[in-house]
């Protein structure tokens, strides 16, 4: 049998073996991925909370909400929530601004940091540890026979 088959072969079922158990491992965490685990939604779904500094409210007290920073940097000021259709009614100023400018505008008159959120964080650290090991096991393996080939002897019985 042919060393170099009968190599691939077993690195072929202990790559099975290894992708499938980092499978089974990995699975609970990558289902809580955000691109897995919250369901397609439409605009009419929900309505975008924007906060605006409290001390620069407008309207009704029924108009916004009082909410403290869940993650701010130091410093921070606490912020009224309104929803988006009325902020833009009583901040005309505003109104030009797509939805992603208004909010990061106000998160920074508030001095809040917007988290940067990956929805397959923990998809690509499965995928990671289920492909690295098994590249680099092939890599280091095809080295070692690459090497081992300059010690084979030749027809006539030498080594050089």
């Amino acid at each position: 049998m042919n060393l170099r088959r009968g190599l691939f072969r077993t690195w072929i079922v202990l790559t099975i073996l290894w992708i499938g158990a980092a499978l089974f491992i990995s699975w609970p965490t990558v289902v809580r991925d955000l691109a897995f685990s919250s369901p397609p939604r439409s605009a009419e779904d929900f309505v975008t909370l924007i906060p605006v500094p409290c001390g620069e409210v407008r309207g009704q007290p029924s108009d916004y909400s009082r909410m403290e920073p869940g993650f701010s940097t130091a410093g921070a000021r606490e912020g009224c929530y309104y929803e988006e259709p009325r902020l833009r009614e009583l901040w005309p100023e505003y109104a030009a601004m797509t939805e992603d400018e208004l909010i990061e505008v106000m998160h920074g008159k508030l001095g809040w940091t917007l988290p940067e959120i990956d929805p397959y964080e923990h998809t690509k650290r499965a995928a990671l540890l289920a492909l690295v090991p098994p590249v680099a096991l092939l890599i280091l393996g095809s080295l070692i026979i690459w090497a081992g080939a300059g010690y084979r002897r030749d027809s006539q019985g030498s080594t050089l």
